[in-house]
């Protein structure tokens, strides 16, 4: 599999684990209302909608990978440290800086962010978790678009 398809299988992958996450906060708070009302019983609603959509794209994904590649390999190296020989490796180590130093950039601005949380907490209440995750593709895609550069 190529690195743009490869790319955007993990921003996808990414997505969904951001709308699961999302939607396990939304049920924790349904669990502790629940909790905190006199009522015995514990309701709540829990979409499995994100959950099936992940565990679906990473089975394709899975798929297409194992297709493509001939050795077997673990699946919990990522995809970015399965080099081959030095020039690789070098590569690797170029995008891997490029991703370290947009980091550096982007973790201040994130925190900013996170001060300005309580003003629309209630509209957002899950907005740390897309912060975390924007962080993430950030730094995925700074990795990728340095690896595509120095190829």
């Amino acid at each position: 599999m190529n690195m743009k398809t490869r790319t955007f299988f993990h921003i996808l992958l990414f997505g969904l684990a951001c709308w699961t996450f999302i939607t396990f906060f939304q049920t924790s708070e349904q669990i502790a209302r629940s909790l905190k009302t006199s009522n015995s019983e514990l309701h709540f609603v829990f979409n499995l909608i994100p959950i099936l959509l992940f565990v679906s794209v990473l089975a394709v994904y899975s798929f297409l990978e194992k297709k493509g590649s001939r050795k077997r390999s673990l699946i919990l190296i990522p995809d970015e440290f399965k080099e081959q020989d030095e020039r690789e490796q070098m590569m690797t180590a170029k995008a891997c800086r490029t991703s370290y130093i947009v980091l550096y950039f982007a973790m201040p601005v994130a925190a900013l962010l996170m001060i300005f949380y309580p003003f629309f907490q209630v509209d957002i209440p899950y907005f740390p978790i897309i912060v975390i995750f924007v962080l993430i593709v950030i730094q995925h895609l700074s990795y990728m678009f340095s690896f595509q550069k120095n190829r």
